[in-house]
């Protein structure tokens, strides 16, 4: 009798996602459902276009609700102004707080169901965006984006845009990217016998650093990398490792590059970084061959900056290049994203202000006479998705320095061009790789990488059936 009412309340808890499955459903936080399939399984590789025939939008209300805090507060406090003049009989309640405060609340009120209208986060603000996605607690936004005339998605860069994506939803939409790009001159490459071409393959780019290190052996890989952590979060953010497919729920990755890529690690773990390295004068240890590539590019003007004082300090000619991902491609990394908690009760009007969020007058900037207000492609926000935009703060930056060439920009655009996904760096699943692999890389025999990685490995599956 056990066994009978045991199987009988088990078909009456599988019976709502059968039907879900039946109907090309998935159960979503909200008690509601999206319109997709999810984009993959164990068993099927293709991905599953996304059906959003029989999407409506939802209906009007009269209430908004954002939180900001101080790095986003100009873009948002902006956005807000906008929302309120297209929609004066919307009530918005703008709430700006400390950054620690924004971060707690996120954590604990989007799980929970409740919540801002809009989450405007970086990577830092939930430590598995991915995971959290998994869950469901995100509106699809993909209904709106076909829906909606006014969204013209060949206004963006798609591939970025789809880094947002996770069974075949639009869970997120990236709002400010970066070009996983590094910066070397062609006196260096023709010095050492490497060829710019070669460094457009994985193959190519790990043989060009091990032929560097050959030559140079006390210098460094990367400018820039807290020596605690011996490149691997360089390398984890530029070439894109997520490390978990959760449309598989399975620990995923190329393990003979990973293995490459943490040997590279090893080579250049010693000597670490100087603790008192400066931003801005990494041209300086390009041209004395103290390390072979500079990095940390996250603004524009940061890459025509460097360009410009290669080229007045020393003569040299620069050249932008992008880190190879797993298919020989180029990861972005996501910036800054935008997201519709499930449990919203005003979807519109989220829907509404993230568009506003997307708009050139956000995303690159405000004339304000001779000079431009930039909200979000500044400092460590990125650059923007809107295409237009992206191309405008290129010509804007490339221009204020005189030694910047065509060639520069053409260069950089280009990669814009070439990115195949998007993606940010978990904070945990990084922490993880620096935690068991650190051992490896700092051991003086190198004979206990299997055995600190079967422990990543083992962390990791066990992380995400937690």
């Amino acid at each position: 009798m056990k066994r009978i009412l045991s199987l009988l309340l088990t078909l009456a808890l599988l019976l709502p996602c059968l039907a879900a499955c039946e109907s090309g459903d998935t159960p979503s936080a909200s008690g509601g459902t999206t319109t997709s399939k999810p984009a993959q399984n164990a068993d099927h590789e293709e991905a599953v276009e996304a059906d959003y025939s029989d999407f409506e939008m939802p209906e009007e209300t009269d209430s908004l609700t954002v939180y900001g805090y101080s790095f986003i507060s100009n873009a948002l406090s902006h956005a807000v102004e906008i929302f309120r003049s297209l929609y004066p009989d919307v009530k918005v309640d703008y709430q700006l707080l400390s950054q620690d405060e924004y971060d707690t609340r996120i954590r604990a009120e989007i799980p929970a169901g409740r919540g801002p209208d809009v989450l405007l986060g970086d990577v830092a603000v939930l430590p598995d965006i991915y995971k959290t996605m998994s869950t469901g607690v995100f509106t699809d936004l993909g209904g709106f984006m076909a829906k909606d005339e006014e969204y013209n998605p060949d206004d963006y860069y798609d591939s970025v845009m789809k880094g947002g994506v996770l069974f075949g939803c639009q869970y997120l939409l990236p709002v400010t990217f970066g070009v996983n790009c590094v910066m070397t001159t062609q006196e260096l490459l023709d010095e050492n016998g490497i060829s710019t071409d070669s460094l457009h393959t994985w193959e190519g780019f790990r043989s060009a650093c091990e032929t560097f290190h050959t030559n140079h052996p006390r210098a460094r890989l990367f400018a820039h990398d807290a020596p605690q952590y011996y490149y691997t979060i360089a390398f984890l953010n530029d070439r894109g490792l997520r490390m978990i497919d959760y449309e598989k729920n399975a620990v995923s990755f190329d393990e003979n590059q990973f293995r490459q890529m943490i040997d590279l690690c090893r080579l250049y773990c010693n000597p670490t970084v100087p603790t008192d390295s400066l931003y801005g004068v990494e041209h300086e240890d390009i041209h004395n061959g103290e390390c072979f590539l500079i990095n940390g590019f996250s603004s524009i003007y940061k890459i025509f900056y460097t360009s410009e004082l290669m080229r007045y300090d020393y003569g040299e000619t620069p050249r932008i290049i992008g880190v190879p991902n797993e298919q020989d491609g180029i990861t972005a990394e996501i910036k800054y994203y935008a997201a519709v908690p499930g449990g919203s009760a005003n979807k519109l009007n989220a829907w509404r202000f993230i568009k506003i969020l997307l708009t050139d007058e956000l995303q690159y900037g405000l004339k304000n006479g001779d000079e431009t207000v930039h909200f979000f492609n500044q400092g460590g926000g990125g650059s923007p998705v809107r295409k237009e935009s992206f191309l405008k703060a290129v010509e804007e930056h490339a221009s204020f320095y005189s030694l910047s060439t065509e060639e520069d920009r053409e260069a950089f655009c280009q990669l814009a061009e070439e990115v195949t996904d998007a993606q940010m760096t978990p904070t945990i699943i990084a922490k993880y790789v620096t935690q068991y692999m650190g051992s490896y890389i700092t051991s003086k025999d190198g004979s206990n990488y299997d055995k600190v990685f079967a422990k990543l490995k083992s962390t990791l599956e066990l992380y995400k059936d937690e």
